[in-house]
């Protein structure tokens, strides 16, 4: 595979008017690698804009001085490897950010303290490991990821965990369900399930049950979600 950079290709990577922005990648780059340099020109590259590698089908290798994934950054990224891995210092991954893309593995980063809505819905990832620093998430980050089989919260985060066996992600201080996967289990203490929480999700048990505990089911909580028997305690 080769390699492609700014330096190497003028065509490769453009930035918007802000100069700081990744805008968009030319979309005749496929199975090859792209890394993207730390400067265009004078300017630091911090962010990747909306739909900059939209459909795109190379590797992506992003700089360090990024901080921000904007809007559907990755909508429909192609390329399909587990080994993406964001920068160090990425604090911020927008709605739909990676949303119908084709990773398989995500690394989150330390720094990343808020996800917004529908972040990885519909894409292939089969597992999603949220570092302790997240301090926002959004609804349906994982609506419709029917290949995720481990979600969870890594342990010490202040606002979000994963109960035991349940592959959720809860927001511990209000018991509120905000993302699912597959195999989830909806755990007894959980007082609501939130929005989207579990839209499009084909779960792997055909029983789902709702305990005794829960006194809300957000809006399209289980949209066109699919099982066969639903209890509700």
């Amino acid at each position: 595979a080769r390699v492609a950079s700014v330096e190497e290709e003028t065509n490769c990577v453009t930035t918007n008017q802000n100069k700081d922005v990744i805008d968009k990648v030319g979309s005749e780059f496929y199975g090859c690698e792209i890394i993207v340099p730390e400067y265009q020109g004078d300017y630091k590259v911090k962010a990747v804009g909306a739909y900059a590698f939209k459909q795109c089908q190379a590797k992506i290798t992003l700089p360090e001085t990024v901080t921000e994934i904007e809007d559907y950054a990755f909508w429909s990224y192609a390329y399909d490897g587990y080994d993406f891995a964001l920068p160090s210092k990425v604090r911020y991954i927008g709605k739909h950010a990676f949303s119908t893309s084709e990773i398989k593995g995500i690394s989150l980063p330390s720094s990343l303290q808020n996800i917004d809505d529908c972040a990885f819905s519909s894409s292939g990832l089969e597992e999603l490991v949220l570092p302790k620093s997240t301090f926002v998430v959004g609804d349906g980050i994982t609506q419709g990821c029917n290949n995720l089989q481990r979600l969870e919260v890594e342990s010490g985060c202040t606002n979000y965990s994963t109960p035991a066996g349940s592959n959720v992600i809860m927001d511990t201080k209000q018991k509120v369900i905000v993302a699912g996967c597959p195999t989830s289990k909806i755990p007894t203490d959980t007082y609501r399930i939130g929005d989207s929480a579990f839209g499009d999700i084909k779960f792997v048990n055909e029983t789902v049950t709702i305990p005794e505990s829960v006194g809300v089911i957000g809006e399209d909580a289980f949209s066109n979600s699919k099982f066969k028997r639903l209890i509700i305690k």
